[in-house]
């Protein structure tokens, strides 16, 4: 499924078992030629102390321990979610939503009518939970627009339409001022673009100069002069416009959930005309997801 998908080793045993030989005894010389040929057999066999180590705990992942994702590997049918660098545990398998920082695909519903194909669900954090595994981060609202834009590159999108994600009632949990979260949104797509058309779709004009800045500044760092006025935009208006940004694919502000809530999320559910059906599929994607990763973690 995964750009930077999991990897999970397991440590091979060697067992063995010496055999040993047992011949009548018809003369002397046969007898030194048996015991000589089980004397080789033994030594031929018998594991060296290195070969029955047991595994190394790192190779394991434990349910009482959170374990970067890049440590297990899906197969591909989970290829509609990415959660590249985040951290799992046992309470958000419980919980059956997905770690911080991951991208979920869905359907667009009505939206593609209009040229919109993909809704892809950045899961900065939980709308309902406050413990420190579920609560939006910076770093959360990064690894999520990254994740996203890992999903997007993979299902063959160009270009891609990216909101104020955790501009509304995240803000005040993510702990950031509008500026630094500008910042980790314009910085996080850039690093991950690839070959994608970025697209910063501000519906609020008193946000625009915060991304311009952002775009202004990064633009100087070594990394990024030689971008290309196409491969990076701000457009002020409503992400759900097609004829504004020409994204096949856009990014839902969601949560770990990845169930339609308020703000820009209420409005993209709205105007997709099956907001509970793309709910449904999203739950039931982190479900087979969440059983996987149970497995692993056993």
């Amino acid at each position: 499924m995964f750009m930077k998908r999991m990897h999970f080793s397991k440590t091979l045993f060697t067992l063995t078992l010496a055999v040993s030989a047992c011949a009548q005894k018809q003369s002397i010389n046969q007898t030194n030629q048996a015991k000589e040929t089980q004397k080789n057999s033994n030594q031929t066999h018998m594991p060296s102390p290195q070969t029955l180590t047991e595994p190394k705990t790192s190779n394991r992942i434990h349910a009482s321990t959170a374990q970067t994702t890049a440590e297990l590997r899906f197969p591909k049918e989970f290829d509609a979610i990415s959660s590249q660098d985040t951290i799992y545990s046992q309470e958000v398998v419980n919980a059956n939503m997905l770690p911080r920082g991951s991208a979920l695909l869905t359907q667009s519903g009505n939206l593609h009518t209009q040229g919109i194909t993909a809704i892809l669900h950045a899961a900065s954090g939980s709308a309902g939970r406050g413990d420190p595994q579920f609560i939006p981060t910076l770093e959360g609202v990064e690894l999520s627009v990254k994740n996203s834009l890992t999903l997007a590159q993979q299902h063959g999108h160009k270009r891609i339409a990216i909101p104020f994600i955790g501009s509304g009632i995240f803000l005040s949990r993510v702990g950031a001022t509008r500026q630094q979260l500008a910042d980790t949104i314009v910085r996080a797509a850039l690093e991950s673009r690839g070959n994608l058309e970025i697209q910063f779709v501000i519906i609020g004009k008193k946000d625009v100069p915060l991304f311009t800045t952002s775009l202004d500044e990064i633009k100087k760092k070594p990394d990024f002069q030689s971008l290309q006025p196409n491969n990076a935009q701000i457009q002020q208006g409503d992400i759900l416009d097609f004829k504004l940004h020409g994204a096949t694919a856009i990014i839902n502000a969601a949560n770990m959930e990845v169930q339609f809530g308020g703000g820009i999320s209420g409005a993209i559910g709205n105007a997709t005309g099956k907001s509970a059906k793309i709910d449904d599929e999203a739950r039931e994607l982190i479900r087979l997801f969440n059983a996987r990763v149970s497995e692993m973690l056993k």
